[in-house]
């Protein structure tokens, strides 16, 4: 959101939320749903896959020295 100069606040009126509720969901404190990124994609003109974690990033670390 910085980089398209968006505030939290710009944030909370583009999904038609109070600020306290869109900074539950910047502060993973609430998970945004589909809908929500599919809005906030639009908005920000980039790509709804940009927003969601990878899957390695997601993937359970293995222990050293598993095969």
């Amino acid at each position: 959101m910085a980089r398209k100069r968006k505030t939290a606040n710009d944030l909370a009126s583009v999904l038609k939320m109070s600020p306290h509720t869109a900074g539950s969901r910047l502060n993973a404190k609430v998970p945004f749903n589909v809908v929500e990124i599919d809005v906030i994609a639009r908005w920000l003109d980039v790509d709804p896959a940009t927003l969601l974690p990878s899957m390695q990033a997601l993937a359970p670390s293995s222990p050293a020295g598993a095969a």
